[in-house]
């Protein structure tokens, strides 16, 4: 009876040993082959989502440029430096250059980077906003473009925050219209960060991103967050204080899958009663025998 007892136990053991042993070696080869390159494909698949973020952020900062360079190159800008009018004001910049830069600020100093004329605008809703938080930080944003030379047009774009939002910031030395002579004085843009910017990502890439402002998210960056990168932004400091938060559409796969468990499971359960089986086929004749 005791033998009895023990070669049913043995066989038992010995069918569960087996069913452990293949599914060790299941999930062993599937960490170090099949797990390992779907994690890299979908590393290099994200890596590429980044890359196309970072050219629709690039071609963003270049129309930036550009609207910022045509501009500066302007004698009547030149002219309007030495001889302020309302005229050109009205005519040449007016509400018509915020919104079809999408500008939030336009400021336009003398050689003396003294301000001549400036306006922070809302153009979607068509109201001023007050500049008093960057009124006195202009001498220090205006340094990139006094280190430009002055035989050509060169604008600079870089990254600032602004009473807690993120802009992108255009600085430029003005010039003649050819783009030399560029001794007539500075020019700012600032263009908001805002849903339509991160709309417009989104549209082009099919990528969802947030912006986020260092100073307040300090901690983001310490804690790395499975399938979303944070690209760094510079300010005029070449300060990171703008993170753009990048939601990877492609996910980096879990180990293991709900439906690859449960078959899992089932083949291990199938497989323990055959090997069940097969072990009491093998060993009925002994316990006969005994």
């Amino acid at each position: 009876m005791l033998k009895n007892f023990s070669l049913k136990w043995l066989t038992a053991w010995v069918s569960v040993t087996v069913v452990v042993l293949f599914v060790l070696c299941y999930l062993l080869f599937k960490y170090m082959w099949s797990y390992d390159r779907a994690v890299e494909h979908a590393l290099s698949l994200q890596q590429g989502e980044v890359k196309r973020v970072q050219t629709v952020i690039n071609m963003a900062k270049a129309e930036l440029e550009a609207s910022l360079a045509d501009y500066a190159a302007w004698n009547e800008m030149a002219d309007f430096i030495r001889n302020p009018t309302d005229e050109f004001v009205q005519d040449d910049i007016g509400s018509h250059a915020f919104e079809s830069n999408s500008l939030n600020g336009i400021f336009i100093f003398d050689p003396n980077m003294q301000l001549v004329w400036g306006l922070r605008y809302d153009y979607e809703t068509g109201k001023e906003i007050s500049y008093d938080s960057i009124r006195y930080r202009f001498g220090e944003l205006l340094v990139d473009a006094m280190r430009k030379e002055q035989s050509f047009v060169d604008p600079t774009i870089r990254f600032i925050v602004i009473d807690n939002a993120p802009f992108i910031i255009g600085t430029s030395r003005v010039c003649n219209s050819g783009g030399s002579e560029c001794n007539k004085g500075y020019l700012i843009f600032l263009k908001q960060i805002n849903d339509k910017f991160l709309n417009g990502i989104e549209q082009a890439t099919g990528i969802s991103t947030n912006i986020l402002v260092r100073s307040i998210n300090q901690d983001v960056l310490l804690k790395p967050i499975s399938n979303i990168t944070y690209l760094e932004m510079l300010d005029y400091r070449n300060h990171s204080t703008v993170l753009i938060q990048v939601n990877h559409s492609v996910k980096i796969p879990p180990f293991i899958h709900w439906q690859e468990l449960s078959m899992l499971a089932v083949f291990s359960v199938l497989m323990f009663f055959f090997n069940l089986t097969v072990v009491n086929k093998l060993v009925k004749p002994m316990l006969i025998k005994y």
